[in-house]
């Protein structure tokens, strides 16, 4: 990792009792919950200087930013309230010091010392007296810098669009009668995205409705709609969840029963990586070293393990073994969600270790040594 955090003042050596492998944890708090981000964004910063984390004050639903400073000799950490937030929409911005997050119509951008500004807004005759219950469900930004992508639900309906940075504008580019949400753009195509359909409770009746495929892929320019892996059933002869991009541009995701899977774009051939039931997953940009959690599901019956894989010789270990939180886990999303850092130095991810619900930071090199 860029700085030693033996050496920080707000942070704290945890080994877990089980595995023997040392965490460190956030303990200077400004939230009676501080986690990390959802594991397709990181929490760290590109330059490594600023973890950015959520903040939630129990029983309030809504969570808020928070950051802190990475350097050892430059200890700070602030909490901005007026970042209100419902769902996992954060992501750093290319500035590093500020972050992407959604409330409302709005897109808004926080930057450290400044107050929050709209960057875009969906357009009224969008919402057309609906309810618009979120925008987006995580942010992310097109390959060449320029778009926002959103999956907005708004009434009964799914929509996903674009959110210009220029102009301010948000365009929604196709509504859907059924869940579609987790949209990620591509990190090398502007044009390309992925997005996941999902199961929901319909609002009015109540009713559970099921998904058949999961992960697809359309393009910005409106020429593409197709299935990833379309021989999948869901839940008859597969459970496909949870995916993300690779740095050099193929699809990953977790099959809850057999692990992670790899999807090529140019070659359309997939790989089994990890053979293993998992949660959610993540890797390093050379889609070498994996970390995952399983399963936060199951919390209720047994502990939650953090994991650590090395795809070159199908080793793996665990991290930390996690208690079931003291806080409901749907309530804010508990799940400990590990996602290495751009630089792929460090995992991030979110502990109960100590009763509370803190960000923790495993150094990756060594566990890369653990496993060599």
């Amino acid at each position: 990792m860029k700085y030693n955090l033996a050496d920080h003042p707000f942070f704290e050596p945890l080994t877990d009792k089980i595995t023997g492998i040392t965490s460190y944890v956030l303990t200077k708090r400004v939230a009676e919950i501080q986690q990390g981000f959802y594991f397709v964004n990181p929490s760290l910063s590109a330059d490594g200087e600023w973890l950015w984390f959520n903040c939630a004050f129990p029983p309030s639903p809504g969570k808020s930013l928070g950051v802190v400073s990475m350097n050892p000799s430059r200890p700070e950490i602030f909490h901005f309230p007026e970042t209100q937030f419902s769902t996992e929409t954060p992501l750093i911005a290319p500035e590093v010091n500020a972050v992407y997050y959604c409330q409302g119509p709005h897109i808004y951008k926080k930057t450290i010392g400044q107050k929050p500004v709209v960057v875009c807004t969906v357009d009224p005759a969008d919402i057309a007296q609906r309810c618009l219950y979120g925008l987006a469900t995580h942010l992310t930004l097109s390959a060449d810098g320029k778009l926002l992508l959103v999956d907005a639900e708004i009434g009964n309906t799914w929509s996903i669009g674009v959110a210009d940075i220029a102009t301010g504008k948000i365009r929604m580019l196709h509504e859907f009668p059924r869940k579609y949400n987790h949209a990620q753009f591509s990190p090398h195509d502007p044009d390309l995205f992925m997005m996941a359909e999902d199961w929901y409770y319909d609002r009015v009746s109540g009713r559970h409705v099921p998904f058949d495929h999961r992960t697809w892929l359309m393009n910005v320019s409106q020429t593409r709609f197709e299935l990833v892996h379309p021989k999948d059933w869901v839940q008859h002869n597969s459970y496909g969840c949870h995916e993300w991009w690779s740095h050099e541009g193929n699809i990953l995701w977790v099959d809850y029963d057999r692990g992670v899977f790899e999807y090529n774009l140019k070659t359309e051939q997939t790989t089994h990586i990890w053979k293993r039931s998992l949660c959610h997953a993540h890797c390093d940009a050379a889609a070498r070293y994996f970390c995952a959690d399983e399963s936060p599901y199951r919390w209720d019956k047994e502990d939650c393990a953090v994991k650590f894989f090395d795809r070159a010789t199908g080793r793996d270990i665990d991290i930390a073994v996690l208690p079931k939180p003291a806080y409901e886990r749907r309530a804010y999303h508990l799940d400990p969600h590990p996602h290495f850092s751009t630089a792929g130095d460090c995992i991030i991810y979110t502990t109960t270790a100590r009763g509370m619900i803190d960000v923790a930071i495993t150094d990756a090199q060594m566990l890369v040594s653990l496993l060599s």
